[in-house]
């Protein structure tokens, strides 16, 4: 089984402004590693992870994640941290079929954007990791996005990141959700809450439809407050207080309900002979050309096509649909019966005359 991505913040620290780029980056400053902080507490932090990306296939095409921290000097002297977002190189569904030995292709990491008290922050710089340097150098990532961020003499900052990690293939049929949190433990003190919400938009097989576990063991770990989202999908919530994180987070989500029943509705207005799909008429036709769309999520607001796919098992109208998710087979199939039901129309049309 492949090493899965992470999704995590891990943070690279100098206590002093003079000593900022010394303390946190390895040689000439081409490489760096995570050191601890004496001045800066991680006071909270807020993470949500929502599944991006269709559910007729059989894997989370990827995550969207927003991380919002409070940070807190705990000095009375000003201090320049030089913070750090690891990402590692993984095989996705993309860069699989890359030769051996070609350079990464699968950063997982993409759109992403820091803020800093609501404004957008400085310039991220991208740093080659230095291996086996500082606490935490098992994690073994390839590189650090980094970013400077000045405090005042005992001032809290928000620090918020947004982006967009891809997925990697653990099994024919599973995704896995791993987050990094024990670099959280390398401020100082501990944190005074850690929030932690994962959305999903497809039901998974199996009951629960996801399986839980923390690394380095799941003794003490809190489970899980999940409740059923309208449109399909679970909201999973965790709450931690007074915690100097020691483990880290893993969700493994399989199979989608139905999966199969959608890529078949789909595949079969898709691959269907074009001498067949032209001896529809227009009123079928047009069912057919919104079945690739419901198989993708879409959400109708006509009420004769709203109440024929309700009527589906396996349609999941989704809030977030978005139409590039249909590759090109299908947007060409879509085309293609567009153009049929405007000939049917204007035969019927022809005929009522």
């Amino acid at each position: 089984m492949r090493r899965l991505p992470p999704l995590l913040a891990l943070a690279l620290l100098a206590p002093t402004p003079a000593l900022a780029n010394d303390g946190a980056f390895f040689g000439q400053g081409s490489t760096v590693f995570p050191v601890k902080d004496d001045a800066i507490a991680l006071d909270t932090e807020v993470l949500e992870i929502e599944q991006g990306g269709p559910t007729v296939g059989y894997y989370v095409a990827h995550w969207k994640v927003t991380v919002t921290y409070t940070f807190r000097n705990t000095t009375k002297a000003p201090v320049t941290v030089q913070m750090g977002f690891p990402e590692w190189c993984e095989a996705t569904p993309d860069t699989m079929d890359q030769p051996e030995g070609t350079p990464c292709a699968g950063w997982t990491i993409s759109d992403f954007r820091v803020q800093i008290d609501g404004e957008p922050g400085p310039k991220v710089t991208v740093k080659t990791a230095e291996p086996g340097k500082g606490p935490l150098a098992d994690l073994e990532y390839g590189r650090v996005h980094t970013f400077p961020v000045a405090f005042g003499p005992e001032q809290t900052r928000t620090v918020r990141h947004t982006y967009r990690h891809a997925t990697a293939i653990t099994s024919p049929w599973c995704s896995d959700l791993y987050y990094i949190l024990q670099t959280g433990a390398l401020w100082k003190g501990s944190l005074r809450s850690l929030d932690i919400t994962v959305k999903t938009h497809a039901d998974f097989d199996g009951d629960p439809g996801y399986n839980e576990h923390w690394i380095k063991g799941t003794e003490g770990r809190p489970k899980a407050a999940v409740t059923a989202n309208p449109n399909g999908g679970q909201t999973l919530k965790w709450r931690l207080e007074s915690v100097e994180p020691k483990h880290d987070l893993a969700v493994s989500f399989c199979e989608p309900k139905k999966m199969m029943a959608r890529m078949e509705a789909a595949t079969d207005v898709v691959y269907m002979e074009p001498g067949e799909v032209g001896m529809w008429d227009a009123a079928q036709l047009r069912v057919m050309r919104n079945t690739i769309y419901a198989a993708y999520g879409y959400a109708f607001k006509s009420a004769d096509l709203k109440a024929h796919f309700a009527k589906k098992p396996w349609y999941r109208p989704r809030e977030d649909f978005d139409p590039a998710w249909l590759p090109a087979p299908h947007l060409e199939r879509v085309a293609l019966i567009k153009s049929l039901e405007k000939k049917a129309k204007a035969k019927a049309e022809k005929a009522g005359r």
